[in-house]
């Protein structure tokens, strides 16, 4: 079983599992059944005791976990900057799937990524300096449906992959829609960490159709000046 099988399959929750690891591999067990056929009893025994105990079991060299569907992101890439957008996006509750980084949910090698996994998710290409494998993951994000390509880079090298891609037969519509190069939006970043968030603020726009506006443009306040509330409003965090 690939780690890039495990990721499609974790993209594609609509309900909690169990993912189990054994001496024999790594199997996700959904609705009590094995779905890689990786899992014998014993594991099943681990993984019921899991969902039983809080969410975690282990037991004669089966670890079973109980995972939550999440939304996936794939980031390609070495260097602090593809590092800092592994551990953010993370924090905000993403699955991540990552080649050349560690940290991730789960970890591939740049040619297991395949065309099925580009096109549920959201693909971050961050290598500091290149890499040989950061051109064709590009095109093949973009002819696989990838809802957001991100390429981080800089204007010149932004052009020369546009422009290989464009001769890839990418049509340029296509590219303008959800290719994003160079990546992220202009908050002034510095730290690797800045970019990082600059990059997947972006990236949430896209896939939850926000509008890159600050708030309290979206939401004016100001004009509520002439009838004030008569008393102070209950505050919450939703948008």
């Amino acid at each position: 079983m690939s780690f890039c099988r495990l990721a499609k399959a974790l993209a594609a929750l609509d309900r909690p599992a169990v993912l189990v690891k054994t001496p024999r591999g790594v199997d996700l067990i959904v609705d009590g059944r094995p779905l890689f056929g990786i899992a014998d009893a014993e594991a099943l025994a681990v993984a019921e005791r899991a969902v039983k105990e809080g969410g975690r079991a282990s037991a004669g060299g089966v670890e079973a976990e109980v995972v939550q569907p999440k939304p996936l992101i794939v980031v390609v890439g070495f260097g602090e900057v593809a590092k800092a957008l592994v551990k953010l996006a993370k924090a905000m509750g993403y699955l991540v799937a990552a080649a050349g980084v560690g940290g991730a949910d789960i970890e591939l090698e740049p040619g297991e990524i395949d065309e099925e996994l580009l096109s549920k998710a959201p693909v971050v290409i961050a290598t500091e300096g290149g890499s040989p494998h950061d051109l064709p993951l590009f095109v093949k994000a973009l002819r696989a449906g990838s809802p957001y390509v991100a390429l981080m880079a800089s204007r010149q090298r932004a052009a020369y992959f546009i422009a290989q891609a464009l001769k890839a037969g990418v049509p340029l519509d296509d590219i303008r829609a959800r290719a994003s190069t160079p990546a992220g939006i202009d908050i002034g970043a510095k730290t690797p960490g800045e970019v990082a968030l600059s990059i997947l603020a972006e990236a949430v726009a896209r896939l939850r159709g926000g509008t890159l506006k600050l708030m309290r443009e979206v939401k004016d306040p100001y004009p509520l000046l002439r009838e004030p509330p008569p008393n102070e409003p209950s505050c919450s965090w939703a948008p």
